[in-house]
């Protein structure tokens, strides 16, 4: 499990009871929405809903290709090369929190890179 961590950046996920709610047809999981209108749903290019809600599992990406995709500092899952205070060389001064996949807790991960940079920023201001 942990190398999965390390080497896709994945973690494991458990099941509180989304399992067993679909199982008793609490929740129903359906094709591809194909549209919304007010109450109604269409699904699969013909079936019509009328859900109490609607959660869209569409996966996430980083986001950061159109804002800094062009300096070099992306590797191939469009996630920075570098985090916390380790700033890349060709970009001094640029930082990235909360792209660490951390099996410890990813808001643990984020307050220490958040200090460490903190730091890093303190001391070059008082090195100039």
């Amino acid at each position: 499990m942990y190398t999965r961590v390390i080497e896709d950046g994945v973690l494991p996920l458990i099941d509180v009871g989304f399992v067993a709610a679909v199982k008793r047809g609490d929740i129903e999981i359906v094709p591809e929405v194909d549209n919304v209108a007010d109450d109604e749903v269409l699904v699969g290019g013909a079936r019509r809903l009328t859900p109490d809600a609607i959660v869209a599992a569409t996966g996430y990406g980083s986001g950061l290709e159109p804002l800094v995709g062009h300096l070099g500092v992306l590797g191939e899952r469009g996630t920075p090369t570098t985090t916390g205070a380790h700033g890349s060389i060709a970009t001094p001064g640029l930082y990235f929190v909360g792209f660490v996949t951390s099996i410890g807790g990813t808001l643990r991960r984020i307050r220490q890179e958040a200090s460490t940079i903190a730091a890093d920023i303190a001391k070059l201001g008082r090195e100039s």
